[in-house]
């Protein structure tokens, strides 16, 4: 079966690097299992730095560089993701993962999202350093773990639905702004 991977990118070099990515997440092991679809906005020059790290690690057909999407366009990259992976340095509240997880994807995401801890506790996806390598064997490993996949998946749904809908979250902030 195979497995899909979306990472967003952000504008800010720092959160993305081409090597970060493709260096060495997208060893031979898993090649042909997964591929990984870069979407969103980026410099001309990110572009062309991925672009090149591409094709300098012959990862063409695996590795894909997105135009950011919107509406129907992102609704359906949603639902043809297996995986979320958001590898943040720094992230406020990471509205792309709760989208994601309202769609029953499960994320990979790293310490600078704000929901790190969220995605662990409520294995929601996979929380993990902000490592190349353990980004790569936690790749790795999902691709060949359908079942976990799936799983994860479920409790991402049923998390964002039950701790995010709009009572809860109302609540939440009514009990906050009565502290002031």
């Amino acid at each position: 079966e195979d497995r899909r991977a979306a990472i967003v990118g952000v504008d800010d070099p720092s959160c993305l690097k081409a090597d970060d990515v493709v260096d060495i997440s997208w060893e031979d092991s898993i090649k042909g299992k997964a591929c990984l679809k870069i979407y969103g906005p980026a410099s001309e020059q990110q572009n062309e730095e991925l672009e090149s790290a591409i094709q300098a690690y012959g990862l063409n057909g695996v590795v894909f560089n997105e135009p950011a999407v919107f509406g129907a366009e992102k609704e359906n990259a949603y639902l043809n993701t297996d995986v979320f992976v958001l590898t943040s340095l720094f992230e406020g509240q990471p509205v792309a993962i709760l989208e994601a997880w309202s769609y029953g994807v499960p994320t990979l995401v790293t310490p600078g999202t704000n929901v790190w801890e969220e995605c662990r506790k409520h294995e929601c996806g996979w929380a993990v350093e902000r490592d190349s390598d353990a980004i790569a064997q936690t790749i790795i490993a999902l691709v060949n773990d359908g079942d976990g996949v799936r799983r994860c998946a479920q409790n991402a749904f049923n998390y964002v639905c039950n701790e995010y809908n709009w009572q809860k979250v109302s609540d939440r902030y009514y009990r906050e702004f009565r502290t002031w």
